[in-house]
């Protein structure tokens, strides 16, 4: 017979939620510690121009267009190679 033992909470380390809610207490202040530091860093940055964010978002388009036409064609070029190779 197996015997069943209930936590008693006057003796030391008998009660397994005070490691946890101090745990989260220490998690939570490291929390709101950080989300502190980021706000003081964000208050430093140098945010783009409306301008030059427009001008930046436009090169990254033009080259994720130019890249897709060169791999389509690539793809297009390879996939004829490879439809001759089975076909031999």
């Amino acid at each position: 017979m197996v015997e069943h033992r209930i936590p008693n909470p006057r003796v030391g380390g008998s009660n397994p939620s005070w490691p946890v809610l101090t745990c989260l207490r220490v998690m939570f202040s490291k929390a709101i510690e950080f989300l502190t530091e980021v706000r003081a860093e964000v208050k430093r940055v140098t945010w783009p121009t409306r301008r030059e964010a427009m001008s930046g978002t436009a090169v990254v388009v033009f080259v994720v267009l130019i890249m897709a036409l060169f791999l389509g064609i690539v793809d297009a070029i390879l996939s004829k190679i490879v439809q001759g190779l089975i076909n031999l």
